[in-house]
């Protein structure tokens, strides 16, 4: 059975520097290996790594990894059903398919055009100086961390699909992981103050919201085009994660009106 998608995006702000991918080299020089574009050589959050962050989050909500011992226990698992199920996971499961698509997530273009004005050069990128010291022998060594400087603005995009009712359960786990993702980090060096977010496009100086979530509803008569999409939140609506989550019934209202 297919019911539709739920359509979640709108901008991501990072409340400290993010570094993904990136390495950290000794003596104050730098292998720049943070994640870039391939093309346009402009740094990105990778889907993988949003993912990656998610699921780490929900597992470490539901207090255990997905190691399930029959298939009924991972028809109950949101991690199950919000990620899949492949042979490699579990040999003798039947496989199952995920339910949740996430973007590459790319600055906006106000964004990097700020950061070319502030940084005065194209690598949209600054490097932070640490000193580590060995706890054994007490040397310390210098070195820098490449990083996407805080107050950026990103195009966060995510499809989360419906297959039968009860999803709206798994959906609503997905939506009570961002909002943990908040209080966490994404990328490496979370332990230095680096990788908070918040969804939503947000003035960090003045600490107040500019645009929220839109949140979009494509039925399966949608997709056989006999109907058209259904609005459910508009960014100017300004609701962050939380406030989607608290209108949750709202959502499963307009699930149930185009099945």
């Amino acid at each position: 059975m297919f019911y539709g998608k739920l359509l979640l995006s709108g901008i991501l702000t990072n409340q400290s520097g993010i570094s993904i991918g990136q390495d950290k080299s000794h003596g104050i020089s730098l292998a720049k290996k943070i994640v870039r574009h391939p093309i346009t050589s402009v740094p990105f959050i990778p889907a993988s790594s949003f993912r990656g962050a998610i699921r780490r989050v929900l597992e470490k909500e539901a207090g255990k990894d997905c190691h399930h011992k029959t298939q009924n226990d991972s028809l109950d698992c949101s991690v199950c059903q919000i990620f899949g199920v492949s042979p490699n996971d579990f040999p003798y499961f039947m496989t199952m398919p995920g339910r949740l698509i996430i973007r590459d997530i790319f600055l906006t273009e106000e964004s990097k055009l700020f950061l070319k004005d502030k940084l005065r050069h194209s690598d949209l990128t600054e490097l932070r100086f640490h000193r580590a010291t060995d706890r054994i022998t007490a040397q310390s060594s210098l070195y820098a961390l490449e990083e996407i400087p805080a107050g950026c603005h990103f195009a966060f995009d995510s499809i989360f699909t419906i297959y039968e009712k009860k999803d709206i359960n798994h959906f609503k786990a997905f939506l009570q992981s961002l909002v943990s993702l908040e209080s966490s980090s994404i990328g490496a060096n979370s332990s230095r103050g680096l990788g908070r977010i918040l969804f939503g496009k947000w003035n960090l100086e003045e600490s107040q919201m500019d645009s929220g979530l839109n949140l979009v509803w494509h039925s399966r008569k949608y997709y056989e085009k006999e109907e058209s999409e259904k609005n459910i939140f508009y960014a100017q609506d300004k609701k962050n994660i939380q406030e989607i989550l608290d209108n949750i019934e709202i959502i499963q209202k307009t699930i149930s009106q185009g099945a």
